[in-house]
Formats: C-alpha cells, sequence, structure tokens
C-alpha cells in the first residue's frame, strides 16, 4: 500500500485505501447548512452545489511517433536512457489523434459552493510557534562521476517562538552522492537525512525565501531544507494530522494539508502554524495549489474540490458524479485549477467561481495522480495503470481538454510525482523502483536510480515521493521511505 493509501486509511477508514482496491466512496452533499462561534472553525455553510449542465467538451490528443534513442546505462549509480515508447499514430479520437491510444470523449459541468468562515490569525485559527536555525558542520564529500560532492551541514538545536505551543526544530544535515552520468553532470544526485526518524517526507515545494519546504507525513511536522542541505522541523499542533502535500502562497507563507485533522495548515517562513479545519468532516484534504485569484485550492478525497482564502474562508465545491475522489490540483495557464480523479479515471478543471469540467482519460484503469503545469503550456498528470503495472505520462491541453498519453518504458514503474525542469522537461519520481525520471515533452524518457533505502539491500526502495524546481536550478524531491530529501541536477 502507498503512503497516501496509509495516511487516508487512517484518516477516512475507507475501504479502498486500506486494500489497495479502488473502491467508490460517498460523494459530499451541498445543501442545507449551519453556522458556529468561535474556535477554529466559523462557518456559514449554504446552498446546493448547482449543476451547470453541458460544460466544455472534450477532445481526442494529437498523433505521435517517437524513436527510441540511446540505451541502458548501469542500474546502480549511473543513469538509464530510452528514448520513449515508439507509438503509431494512435486511434482517431474525438478532435484529434491520441498517440497509441483512443480518443477522449465528453465532458460533465457543475458549480455551486459550500462556504464555510475560516479562522486563523484574524479569527480563530489554531497558532503555533516555532522558529528555528540549524547550526552548521560540513560533512564530507562523496565522489559521484567524476566530481567532488561537498556535503550539507549539521544543524543543531533551535529556539521556540513567543506564543507558541508547540516550537523548537531540528537541524539535520549531511549528504550522500549517487548518479551522475550524462555530459554536464546531468542526473547527479544529492541526499540529505532527514534529522527525526520515519519522518516520511511526501509533498515537497519551493517556497518564497529561497527554501525548499516539505510535509513530513510520519513526523507530524514541517520541514524546511537551504539550498546547502541545512534541515530545520517545525512541529504541527495537532497530533496525528498526517501532513500531506504543501504548496507556496501568494502571501509569503506555505499552506499545506492534513488529511489526519481534517484541516489544512499555513506556517510562516519563521516557523508559525495557523491551522484552518474545514467545514465538511472527514475528507481527508490531500493536493494543494495556489489559484491564479490569489487563494489556495485544495482536493477532498472524499469530497470535492476546497477553497481557502489568505485569511481562513474555506469554500468547498461538490464533483459532478457522487463517489469521487480527487487526489492532486495544479493553476493553469488558462486562470483555472486542474485536477486529477483517480477512481473515475478523468482530469477535472474549476474555474474561480466553481464551475467543474472533466475530461475522460482514453486508456481506462489509469488512476491519474500528480499533475504539474509544464513548460508547453499544457497540464502534466502521472498514471498507474491498471494499479501500477504500467506507466504514462499524460497531458491535457487547457484550450480544448485534448488529452494525450506517453507509455514510458517498461523499466519504469509507478510513476507519481511530476514537476517541470529549468531545462524544459518534465521530471517524475518512481517510488516502486526507487528512480527519478525526465521526459522531454516530445516523450523522450531517462531515468536515474536512486541508491537503496538500507545499505546493500538494493531490493527496498527509497520511494522517492513528491518533486519540484528549486531556486538553484536543481530539482528536489523526497524520499519516504529512504527518510532523505533530494536534490538531482537536470
Amino acid at each position: 500500500m502507498n503512503r497516501i493509501g496509509v495516511v487516508l486509511c487512517a484518516s477516512l477508514a475507507l475501504a479502498s485505501a486500506c486494500t489497495g482496491s479502488r473502491g467508490s466512496g460517498s460523494g459530499m452533499g451541498g445543501s442545507g447548512g449551519y453556522s458556529t462561534s468561535g474556535g477554529e472553525i466559523g462557518t456559514a455553510m449554504g446552498g446546493a452545489a448547482a449543476a451547470a449542465l453541458g460544460g466544455a467538451t472534450g477532445s481526442g490528443g494529437f498523433g505521435t511517433s517517437i524513436q527510441s534513442t540511446g540505451g541502458a546505462g548501469t542500474p546502480a549509480g549511473g543513469s538509464l536512457s530510452y528514448g520513449g515508447a515508439s507509438s503509431p499514430g494512435g486511434d482517431t479520437g474525438v478532435g484529434g489523434n491520441v498517440a497509441g491510444r483512443s480518443g477522449t470523449g465528453g465532458t460533465q459541468a457543475s458549480g455551486g459552493a459550500v462556504g464555510g468562515g475560516g479562522g486563523g490569525s484574524n479569527g480563530g485559527g489554531t497558532v503555533s510557534g516555532g522558529a528555528g536555525s540549524g547550526g552548521s558542520a560540513s560533512s564530507s564529500g562523496v565522489t559521484t562521476g567524476g566530481a567532488t560532492r561537498t556535503g550539507g551541514s549539521t544543524g543543531s538545536g533551535g529556539v521556540s517562538a513567543t506564543g507558541g505551543t508547540a516550537g523548537g526544530a531540528t537541524g539535520a544535515g549531511g549528504a550522500t552522492g549517487s548518479g551522475g552520468s550524462a555530459a554536464g553532470g546531468t542526473g547527479t544526485i544529492t541526499e540529505f537525512p532527514v534529522q527525526t526518524a520515519n519522518g516520511d517526507p511526501s509533498g515537497i515545494a519551493a517556497g518564497p525565501d529561497g527554501n525548499l519546504w516539505f510535509a513530513e507525513t510520519g513526523a507530524n511536522k514541517i520541514g524546511r531544507i537551504t539550498p546547502t542541505g541545512t534541515i530545520t522541523e517545525f512541529p504541527i499542533p495537532t497530533v496525528k494530522c498526517q501532513p500531506l502535500d504543501i504548496a507556496a502562497g501568494p502571501d509569503g507563507n506555505l499552506w499545506f494539508t492534513e488529511p489526519g485533522g481534517n484541516k489544512i495548515g499555513r506556517i510562516t517562513p519563521t516557523g508559525t502554524i495557523t491551522e484552518f479545519a474545514l467545514p465538511t468532516t472527514s475528507v481527508a484534504p490531500v493536493g494543494i495549489a495556489a489559484g491564479a485569484d490569489g487563494n489556495l485550492w485544495f482536493t477532498e478525497y472524499a469530497g470535492g474540490i476546497g477553497r481557502i482564502t489568505l485569511t481562513g474562508t474555506i469554500t468547498e465545491f461538490a464533483l459532478p458524479v457522487a463517489g469521487s475522489y480527487s487526489r492532486h490540483i495544479a493553476a493553469g495557464p488558462d486562470g483555472n485549477l486542474w485536477f486529477t480523479e483517480d477512481i473515475d479515471n478523468k482530469i477535472g478543471r474549476i474555474t474561480p467561481t466553481g464551475t467543474i469540467t472533466e475530461f475522460p482519460i482514453p486508456t481506462a484503469n489509469s488512476y491519474p495522480d500528480a499533475i504539474a503545469l509544464g513548460p508547453d503550456g499544457n497540464l502534466w498528470f502521472t498514471t498507474s495503470v491498471n494499479g501500477g503495472s504500467s506507466s504514462a505520462i499524460g497531458s491535457i491541453t487547457p484550450t480544448d481538454g485534448a488529452v494525450t498519453e506517453l507509455t514510458v518504458p517498461g523499466d519504469v514503474s509507478g510513476a507519481y510525482g511530476i514537476a517541470a525542469g529549468p531545462d524544459g522537461n518534465l521530471w517524475f519520481t518512481e517510488p516502486g523502483v526507487g528512480a527519478i525520471g525526465s521526459m522531454t515533452p516530445t516523450g523522450a524518457v531517462a531515468e536515474f536510480r536512486l541508491p537503496p533505502a538500507r545499505v546493500g539491500d538494493l531490493n527496498v526502495s527509497s520511494q522517492p515521493w513528491g518533486i519540484t524546481a528549486g531556486p538553484d536550478g536543481n530539482l528536489w524531491f523526497t524520499e519516504q521511505v529512504g527518510n532523505k530529501i533530494g536534490r538531482i541536477t537536470p
């Protein structure tokens, strides 16, 4: 069972999460309402979700033909280069051809919202302090790919912010190098251990302060790592809240999801944490992203799509089909938010006013997961076809909803996190085989293996999970089983 399955199993007691099956669940009601005063929640729910029939029409993707180039390198320490899967023109879909796939069908749209007042610094949110700063102690470098890798740093201590209830932070450091392959150092990997054992780092995002921020699902903390490798951790007040995803907000803070606590959290660059409880219970927020409207948007695995203002007001939007599950979300270049629906096998789009349109993925049982804006202006997403027996990277054009799927080589298994790199390619994690992959917009794939989670045991993957582009021009990723933060040069 993957990490999200474990988290959602504990949070929601969903049979589908516990068993690994992709079962259905209950949807979120949109009618009725209530109000409460004081405390963390200041809800003012109201109105049923209004159906907006029709919506945009999904269309097929375009034809792609990919040649195989490059060979395989060494499985340990080096990179494996592939030219991508060879695709004929594909079957004709509605609006075009999809490489090796059938075209997409129509869409559904829904509107309406369930509103909720939030807490926060101005209205009753739970706040905790804890600004910490790590010390420094250089560690020995590791030679990889013919170059000496200078080590990270080891922090110590940390101070509690006044007024905080869960202050303090710990520093961690040290670095190990691996990988290294192509000319120019492409694929050189450096790893930095997380201080807390079994921290299970998951989501990761670049912060406005020039650092990387990540959620520690197992440790119940938010972590910060500098580009040189100094790690600081900040405990979250709510116990067993299981933070999962994190994103930078337009207010200069980081915002994160708490599926175990059914809350959205906010942390300042100095470590002060504020939590906002969701109006609807047990919906388990998963993914989160900043929208063009100045708000944060998040998915509810057992509900719909949520929006939270910078002051903590929460509004929830039901998905068109009851029992659908939304996973991850990303802002598109069209001013809308785009998200994945793993059970219903769709990509969804929601406008800032709450109208939802869904676009089916041609391949059945694709289980789309992570999603990110690509360098070409399209939204790119990962899939685990038939539960992970094979993988594909898909893209959807914001203008017409055309879906294209690019099958990755057989050695690439279970693609999960995805992010655009500064090199113009897409970078993704492979938890099953313990590797980082990159894909050009035309489908050529390269793979870079990580060291095993345990020294000497090649069968234990470090399970890289989230990935993001850093301010230093590198890609940064989390390793859940390895309990590390990794960096790879593009």
